[in-house]
């Protein structure tokens, strides 16, 4: 397991170069460690993780598939679509599924690396952020999941930019490799029409509801199209406490400073899609506290906090304030380094050698 260690701490230390200057080096350093933990993930033989098993079985039954018929649907896999051509594809080059998990991990790292160095000022804590949360639970296990999420971080990203036709492509391919993405619907004109800053403070409040009542038998009465979810009913669904603790932080230091803030001009106003997709993901961890199979929502938009809080920590160092902010970002990398470290498990992850 040291690989896996190794990982989180180096990440811890190079946060040193948020504060490096020189441009070429922090981006050298950063290209070349991302590169690292995208080929750990990628080059990983199967078993390791929980899933991969279960994804070499898919690529092995695409050879007895047409394109015609993954294209319109003509299998009984539970299986989207889109990923289940990206096997068939592969397989079809001559690939195996050692070739899968390392086009799906360079996809996944490049469009998750590349955004948070696009937008983020601290690309390296952002960095230990999604290693953190997201690295071993996605990128080494669900990694249908892990492509869908990765491709709706650039979804937004133009939908922010207002280049919507970019936003739509995006969306239709994310959600043709997991059908996790289709929830964009409802959030996004709910992020759209309730414009207030306190709505979305208080609905992590409505959500701690789901800490003492489940919603999922609720759900299964509505109908034969919700019987699917009756296996997720036997599970231990319970999840953390971690994710709303530290998301309820990050909500409360925006909402103490929103006017500060948004009063600072930038290219682009991301701070006010991030906080609400954030403020939403909270609210669905904590409503869907006892159903596993809809964390995954909540963690789809929790992701936008590996962006939110680097900003919000960037433009609040200043001034006096200065070093109270600067001990916030280390405070906040010891505990991204604490929580990628316990979440080494053999239950998640066994030996990489």
């Amino acid at each position: 397991m040291v690989i896996y260690y190794a990982i989180f701490i180096i990440s811890f230390l190079l946060c040193i170069f948020d504060f490096i200057k020189e441009s070429s080096v922090k981006l050298s350093v950063y290209i070349l460690f991302t590169t690292v933990v995208t080929l750990i993930a990628g080059l990983r033989t199967v078993g390791i993780d929980n899933d991969s098993e279960a994804y070499q079985q898919i690529f092995i039954t695409s050879d007895n598939l047409s394109f015609y018929q993954i294209f319109i649907g003509d299998y009984w896999e539970n299986t989207e679509r889109g990923y289940y051509l990206l096997n068939k594809l592969i397989f079809s080059l001559g690939g195996n599924i050692y070739t899968l998990l390392l086009v799906v991990s360079v996809l996944t790292g490049f469009l998750n690396y590349s955004i948070i160095y696009k937008i983020s000022p601290y690309p390296f804590l952002s960095l230990l952020f999604y290693l953190s949360f997201f690295y071993l639970y996605r990128d080494f296990t669900q990694i249908r999941y892990a492509v869908c999420c990765a491709i709706v971080f650039y979804a937004i990203f133009y939908y922010v930019k207002k280049k919507y036709f970019l936003f739509s492509i995006l969306f239709i391919i994310s959600f043709l490799f997991h059908n996790t993405s289709y929830i964009l619907i409802l959030i996004l004109p709910i992020c759209f029409y309730f414009k207030n800053k306190f709505v979305y403070f208080f609905l992590p409040l409505l959500g701690l509801s789901g800490l003492f009542y489940n919603f999922l038998p609720l759900l299964l009465s509505q109908g034969e199209g919700m019987q699917y979810l009756q296996i997720y009913l036997e599970e231990d669904g319970s999840a953390g406490l971690m994710i709303p603790f530290i998301g309820s932080l990050i909500i409360i230091i925006y909402i103490f400073n929103e006017k500060k803030l948004l009063a600072i001009k930038h290219d682009f106003n991301w701070y006010e899609l991030f906080f609400k997709l954030f403020a939403i993901s909270v609210t669905l961890n904590f409503l869907f506290f006892q159903v596993s199979i809809f964390q995954r929502f909540s963690y789809l938009f929790f992701q936008f906090g590996i962006l939110l809080l680097p900003m919000m920590l960037r433009d609040l160092r200043i001034g006096k304030f200065k070093i109270y902010y600067n001990l916030l970002y280390f405070t906040f990398a010891i505990f991204f380094l604490y929580y990628g470290i316990k979440m080494i498990n053999p239950n998640l992850v066994r030996p990489y050698f």
